[in-house]
């Protein structure tokens, strides 16, 4: 059964892979503009309204603690200084956000300096010009690299959060605001320009750009890279079976807080196994699940060997 779906699948890749290699060296990068531009506007965003958030909460609770009301108006000899101590150590935050970026963009430009030497290099020594050969855990993986790993997961985070998102705010109302503030400015993003997109297929089209373009493009990425984008990928298509499974086992029940229920655990349960791999992706490594690790290899190759091994 297996052996004519492999036949079909290799005749896929030989048929489209090539026409995605000639086109991939402008899309990739403009893919990549394009997405950075779009988490950069998200969290610009993001930590304007966290500020806000973060004062009127404060407000809120000295109402609270002072019973400030219209007949006891507050006392701004209270609140100011408060307010100011707030605003100074969220401040605080967001510069050493700005310094952690100025970091890893320093450490961004030595990395692909050293990268590109040892792409060099291995270029010169795989005269066989073995897919394998090309892999190395030589080069460095960067803040930028991690970054954009980890922002990978966004796909199906994004995507299954949008889905079950009336759920979520039907069963923990209490996060609400939170959401809103956090969550929903990169939701509305991804609806209007992958959901809108293309006629109603940009989702398609994004598979198939981080699929193509990232997941298999062994020639520009790292298979550090490569890895975290199939895993992504692999992430996004098992849950999209889950929602659809849920859908058919609740569409027609009378009490739709089992389905609301369903989909806030399907969200939980998201952010449980994106956790660990989250996670090595930011530590710089693969997260090697069982099962989940060879099936990455067989779409991205094989692991590279380290040096111990007698292979760099």
């Amino acid at each position: 059964m297996f052996k004519p779906l492999t036949k079909l699948y290799r005749l896929i890749c030989f048929i489209v892979e090539p026409a995605f290699l000639r086109v991939r060296y402008l899309i990739v990068p403009l893919t990549n503009l394009f997405l950075l531009q779009a988490i950069g506007w998200w969290g610009y965003n993001a930590i304007v309204k966290l500020r806000k958030y973060e004062i009127q909460k404060t407000i809120s609770e000295m109402f609270q603690k002072y019973s400030w009301n219209t007949n006891n108006p507050p006392d701004m000899d209270i609140m100011n200084p408060i307010l100011d101590q707030v605003e100074r150590a969220f401040d605080f935050k967001v510069y050493i956000l700005v310094a952690f970026l100025v970091f890893a963009t320093l450490f961004e430009v030595f990395g692909r300096v050293t990268n590109s030497r040892v792409k060099t290099k291995l270029s010169r020594s795989n005269t066989s010009g073995d897919w394998a050969s090309k892999d190395s855990y030589d080069f460095i993986v960067t803040l930028f690299d991690r970054m954009f790993a980890i922002a990978l997961y966004l796909y199906p985070a994004v995507d299954v959060f949008v889905r079950n998102a009336n759920a979520v705010y039907k069963i923990y109302p209490q996060y609400a605001e939170l959401l809103n503030v956090t969550v929903a400015p990169i939701c509305d993003w991804y609806i209007t320009n992958v959901w809108g997109s293309f006629f109603g297929y940009g989702q398609g089209i994004l598979f198939f750009l981080m699929y193509y373009g990232i997941a298999r493009n062994r020639d520009n990425m790292k298979y550090f890279i490569r890895y975290h984008a199939t895993q992504s990928i692999m992430v996004h298509g098992l849950y999209i079976f889950i929602n659809q499974l849920g859908d058919t086992c609740f569409y027609r029940n009378a009490q739709p807080i089992y389905g609301d229920r369903f989909g806030a655990q399907v969200v939980w349960t998201l952010g449980l196994l994106l956790l660990p791999m989250v996670i090595s992706a930011f530590i710089g490594f693969e997260t090697k699940i069982l099962f989940w690790d060879e099936a990455i290899q067989y779409h991205i190759g094989p692991r590279p060997k380290r040096k111990s091994q007698g292979n760099g």
